[in-house]
């Protein structure tokens, strides 16, 4: 496989029809010095994380996120009423906002603490943890 890319980051959405992308191209990507980004929206212990709230600094963001959370969850055919659709836009906006303005810092950035778990699975070529269930390292890229 040859790569020809200006990017030194790959996102490879694991949720493809077969669900086989990273297995079959991962750790090329890796070996040839590329950091590989794993987005699975089945399945969320086996993907990246992503956290929107880390790009909102004004109200100016809250308004692309909301227009962003909308515009892709939007279904097929007609919108209806556009009642429904200003009122979804107005309550995403009021928790958003809510949200930015009023938790506290350390609610934003950490998530609770959790009790203590039994020895998790590694990586065994970088030593990272890893969930059971996970085919890749989420560090690395390596398969496990």
């Amino acid at each position: 496989m040859k790569i020809i890319c200006d990017f030194s980051v790959f996102y490879l959405d694991e949720t493809l029809p077969k669900g086989s992308l990273i297995g079959e191209v991962g750790q090329l990507l890796v070996r040839c010095g590329y950091r590989v980004k794993v987005l699975n929206t089945i399945n969320f212990s086996k993907s990246m994380h992503y956290n929107p709230f880390a790009y909102v600094h004004s109200e100016k963001d809250v308004l692309k996120l909301v227009t962003t959370l909308m515009t892709n969850t939007k279904g097929e055919g007609s919108g209806g009423d556009p009642f429904w659709e200003k009122s979804e836009r107005l309550l995403l906006t009021a928790l958003i906002a809510y949200l930015h303005y009023e938790a506290p810092v350390e609610e934003e950035e950490a998530a609770p603490e959790q009790p203590a778990q039994p020895a998790r699975k590694t990586c065994p070529q970088c030593g990272a943890p890893v969930s059971d269930d996970a085919l890749f390292c989420n560090k690395c890229g390596a398969q496990l």
